[in-house]
Formats: C-alpha cells, sequence, structure tokens
C-alpha cells in the first residue's frame, strides 16, 4: 500500500492528467500524475492516481476532493 498515492474514480472521460493535476495541486507536492486508458484505443476508462510527496498531503486531498463535482460526475477519491 502506497499511503501516498490516491485514487480518483468517476473522472469525466475528457479528463487529462493536466486538469486532474489542476484540481490537486493546492493540496501539496504532486510527484506523479496517471489517467488510465484503453490500450487500443488510448481513451480514459475514467479513472487515475495521482501521487503526492507527503503522505499527509495525500490525506488532505481524499479528504477535501473525495465526492465533489467535477464537470457533473461526483469524484470518489480513496487512498491506495
Amino acid at each position: 500500500m502506497n499511503k501516498n498515492k490516491i485514487f480518483v474514480g468517476n473522472l469525466p472521460f475528457s479528463m487529462s492528467g493536466y486538469s486532474l493535476k489542476d484540481l490537486f495541486f493546492h493540496y501539496g507536492q504532486i510527484t506523479d500524475v496517471e489517467i488510465i486508458s484503453e490500450s487500443n484505443t488510448g481513451r480514459s476508462k475514467g479513472f487515475g492516481y495521482i501521487t503526492f510527496f507527503n503522505q499527509s498531503d495525500a490525506k488532505k486531498a481524499r479528504l477535501g476532493m473525495n465526492g465533489k463535482d467535477v464537470e457533473g460526475q461526483n469524484i470518489i477519491v480513496n487512498i491506495t
């Protein structure tokens, strides 16, 4: 279990890694952002991962963003 890393689900399919980072950067230093895509089409699967430098920042991001509306969808945020 990586307590610095969060799962972000129920994302709009149009969400890019840059957009995802923009939603979470104010919670702390981000070291990696990944949107999971279909291997054959490159289309987003609607979820991704963000890795923070500090575990406490990942916790703050989960508490602050879980259930928030992003482009009409309530996102799901959990520590991985």
